[in-house]
C-alpha cells in the first residue's frame, strides 16, 4: 500500500490529511510548491491551498471532484486510535509533517523494518526537490512521483548528514529486542534523549566502548524500573538505555556497522527471578570525602593523631 498521513501547520494552525498514494518522498514536495507558488498570487495559507490541490496540480477550492491529492481528517484525536491501527495493519506506509512553523519536514515509516525516517529543514527538502523536478522535467518526457521519489530519498539521506536534525541510534529496553530508531533531535536534543529513558539521562561505562556511548535512567534503581539487561560483575541496568556513537565526546550518529553491531548483541532480552528484581533496585552510597576537606572528613573519618 502506498497511502500516508499528513500532518500540515502553518501559523500555528494544524491539520492532518490521508492521502492515496501518498506514501513517497516526492508528493508532499512537489504539491508543496505549488500550493507555494498559488500562495504567492492569492495571499492563501499554503496549507489550505494544499488540500485543494488536484492530481493534475489544479487549485480547486471550491469542487469535490474525488481528485484531490489530500483529504482532510476531522476530528484527528477521535480517529488517531483507528489510524495508528490502520497503520500497523500495513493499510497506512508513511506519516508525514510538513511544518511551515518550524521549517521542518519529517518522513516517518510505519513498517517496523524499515529506517526510512527522514528529518529536514522544510526549505533545503524543498529546495532539493524543485531541483530534482526541474532536472527530470528538462531530461524525460514524463515521469511519475515514485520513480521521483525513489531519487530524491538517497538524496535526502545524503542532505540530512549536513544536519543536526536527526541522530540513529539503538534503544535497548527490558524485555525486548534491541530496536534501531532515528532520533528527532531537531528541537531539542538533551530533551529528545530524556525522553527515551524516561527522565535525566547519564553514561553508563560499564556498557559504554570505544566509539560510543551508552545512556540510561539515572534514577532508575530509586524508581524501580524493570531490569533491562545483566552487566558481568556489576547490577543489572535498570530501565531503558540507548546506545549512540561518540565523536570526541558528544553524541552523534551510529555507523551502519555499529547499528548492525549492538541490534545483535543486545538481540535477546535478559529474564530476571524475583530475587535478582529486587537485588537489582538495591542502592548503595559511597562517600569519599576530599583529603583536603578536614570538615567532612573530620566527621566520616577518624581524626589524625599524633604528628602529622
Amino acid at each position: 500500500m502506498m497511502n500516508a498521513v499528513y500532518k500540515f501547520t502553518e501559523n500555528g494552525i494544524t491539520q492532518y490529511a490521508y492521502s492515496h498514494y501518498g506514501a513517497n518522498h516526492a508528493t508532499g514536495m512537489i504539491r508543496y510548491m505549488e500550493a507555494c507558488r498559488i500562495a504567492e498570487k492569492t495571499n492563501l495559507p499554503v496549507t489550505g491551498i494544499i488540500m485543494d490541490i488536484t492530481y493534475d496540480g489544479s487549485f480547486l477550492p471550491t469542487e469535490n471532484n474525488g481528485n484531490k491529492v489530500f483529504n482532510k481528517i476531522d476530528n484527528y484525536e477521535l480517529n488517531d486510535t483507528i489510524i495508528r491501527s490502520f497503520a500497523e495493519c500495513g493499510l497506512i506506509e508513511s506519516r508525514i509533517t510538513i511544518d511551515l512553523d518550524k521549517d521542518l519536514y519529517k518522513y516517518k515509516t510505519s513498517s517496523k523494518h524499515s529506517s526510512e525516517d527522514i528529518i529536514l529543514p522544510l526549505s533545503e527538502a524543498a529546495k532539493l526537490a524543485q531541483t530534482k523536478a526541474e532536472q527530470w522535467n528538462r531530461n524525460y518526457s514524463s515521469w511519475n512521483m515514485n520513480d521521483l521519489s525513489d531519487s530524491l530519498k538517497s538524496e535526502f539521506k545524503a542532505l540530512q548528514k549536513e544536519f543536526n536534525y536527526a541522530m540513529d541510534i539503538v534503544v535497548v529496553q527490558p524485555g525486548l529486542p534491541a530496536e534501531h530508531i532515528v532520533l528527532d533531535v531537531s528541537q531539542n536534543k538533551l530533551r529528545a534523549m530524556q525522553n527515551i529513558v524516561d527522565g535525566l539521562i547519564e553514561p553508563i561505562y560499564s556498557l559504554s566502548e570505544p566509539g560510543i556511548i551508552v545512556y540510561g535512567n539515572e534514577e532508575a534503581r530509586i524508581m524501580e524500573m524493570e531490569p533491562n539487561r545483566r552487566v558481568p560483575g556489576e547490577q543489572p541496568v535498570c530501565g531503558t538505555f540507548f546506545i549512540c556513537g561518540d565523536k570526541n565526546g558528544d553524541c552523534c550518529s551510529l555507523t551502519e556497522e555499529q547499528i548492525n553491531k549492538y541490534l545483535k548483541k543486545f538481540r535477546i532480552p535478559d529474564r530476571f527471578s524475583e530475587a535478582e528484581r529486587t537485588a537489582a533496585h538495591e542502592c548503595s552510597i559511597v562517600f569519599q570525602p576530599s583529603s583536603n576537606d578536614k570538615e567532612f572528613s573530620g566527621i566520616i573519618l577518624p581524626a589524625k593523631r599524633g604528628r602529622s
